[in-house]
């Protein structure tokens, strides 16, 4: 028979046995179970995975783990949380668009609705569909002549000659001048 419990190794299958090694695994399944409650409610709260962590004194490899792994079914509860967290931020983009002074200051509104993309995308996200790829080359290819119209309609005033600038491009003759007589030296 398949072990039901994949966390629980197969000599702890819950056969009933009450010997020392099934009172270890208790204990450590609820060490573990407390250890994820505080860091979901943690992260409901703050919406970062290392604050959160740091809040309840483990580390963030350790919840990288438990959503790898889906220890004590683990992905469902964080989804919810981060849905809480989600909503959380929904509320406040709604009270400061209400009262834009919320809480005596003044916030950032893009930094709010960045926030709002990366935690309730399907909701926030602005949708761009492409119906159809032509479109989108054509239009490219009307923006880049546009762009190059626009370039070639524009005067370029010519720099004022320094006496650095001559000296330079006497130089450069110079060099230029040289290697060509090396090579039809050769």
């Amino acid at each position: 028979m398949a072990n039901p419990h994949p966390i629980v190794p197969p000599e702890f299958d819950n056969t009933g046995r009450k010997g020392p090694l099934h009172l270890a695994y208790k204990t450590f399944r609820a060490k573990l179970e407390a250890s994820q409650t505080a860091f979901l409610a943690a992260y409901a709260n703050t919406g970062n995975i290392r604050e959160a962590a740091e809040a309840v004194g483990i580390s963030s490899a350790a919840v990288a783990g438990w959503i790898t792994d889906n220890k004590l079914d683990f992905v469902p509860k964080y989804r919810h949380a981060q849905r809480e967290y989600a909503n959380y931020l929904e509320s406040l983009a709604r009270k400061r668009v209400e009262n834009p002074t919320f809480n005596g200051r003044i916030g950032s509104d893009v930094l709010m609705l960045g926030l709002l993309n990366a935690n309730w995308p399907e909701k926030y996200r602005p949708k761009v569909v492409v119906q159809d790829e032509t479109t989108v080359v054509s239009l490219v290819r009307e923006l880049r002549a546009l762009g190059a119209a626009t370039r070639n309609a524009l005067p370029v005033p010519e720099p004022a000659p320094s006496t650095e600038s001559q000296a330079l491009e006497a130089k450069v003759e110079g060099m230029l001048a040289s290697r060509t007589r090396k090579v039809s030296v050769e």
